[in-house]
């Protein structure tokens, strides 16, 4: 993300054709700027989205699939003397959140632009917390051919539950969170030393052990099975149910994980 396309519309004042997932006022709650994760700041925005909504509520997430914007950040037009933005360029978003702390709260990871470069985080300077920086912020989506993308092309319209097994699978191997519960879990999901062992030489690979790790859970060599008809899909689908329950309780705590009874446990790899 260290350049971005000349030929995407500003996002200044001077272009209202650009469609805005943001446009409006933000405070600054926090910055980070380390080897690991690169600059990432988070901002707690002030105007809702859709019917009170959080603004970017339904738009992908994530380090490897968050939707790449275009963002304007600036102090507040009504400052005199204020002549550059705070940071201008393309961003990741990484995550947002609502919460009676933090308010709309969304998380971006910037570009390495010229404040990168030079070692400085570009919000480095300003109040954080609480009663952060008020700043303002513009936002518009790109897509992978840089062309701006309005927020009705890019919003999720199938809620996760309602996604197929596949697709779910497919989405929650790309979450740290799945990942870890599967690391933490293999003893009780699978029975096979054999193909504990051999996983737990992919934990390295976050993504790759986790595509692995479910596989064996469903006892099948590809997840696409799922899609299918017959005995075999059918119970793979169950098992993937059956795993998407026990994440869905360990994250939420509606209950002490235990073992399942050694007939519904996972076959071995």
């Amino acid at each position: 993300m260290n350049e971005y396309s000349t030929d995407i519309p500003a996002i200044g004042a001077d272009a209202p054709q650009a469609p805005a997932l943001y446009d409006g006022g933000c405070r600054l709650l926090r910055w980070r700027h380390d080897a690991a994760d690169g600059m990432t700041v988070d901002l707690q925005l002030t105007l809702p989205g859709v019917a009170g909504s959080h603004p970017f509520r339904g738009i992908p997430t994530g380090k490897e699939t968050g939707q790449r914007m275009q963002v304007r950040v600036s102090l507040p037009s009504d400052r005199p003397g204020i002549a550059l933005p705070v940071h201008e360029g393309e961003v990741l978003l990484l995550a947002w959140a609502e919460s009676d702390r933090a308010g709309m709260m969304v998380r971006l990871l910037l570009d390495d632009g010229p404040d990168g470069e030079q070692g400085r985080h570009p919000f480095f300077g300003l109040a954080i917390g609480r009663r952060g920086e008020p700043l303002e912020m513009r936002a518009v989506a790109i897509a992978e051919d840089e062309t701006v993308v309005g927020p009705s092309k890019i919003r999720e319209r199938t809620p996760f539950h309602q996604k197929t097994e596949v697709q779910q699978s497919h989405i929650l191997c790309r979450e740290p969170r799945f990942q870890g519960f599967l690391l933490d879990n293999l003893d009780r999901l699978l029975r096979d030393e054999a193909t504990r062992q051999a996983l737990r030489g992919m934990a390295d690979r976050p993504k790759d052990f986790a595509d692995a790790a479910v596989r064996a859970c469903l006892g099948v060599t590809t997840r696409s099975v799922m899609n299918q008809d017959g005995e075999s899909a059918a119970k793979a689908r169950l098992r993937w149910r059956k795993l998407l329950g026990l994440y869905e309780d360990a994250v939420f705590s509606r209950r002490r994980w235990t073992a399942p009874a050694e007939k519904d446990a996972a076959p071995a790899g």
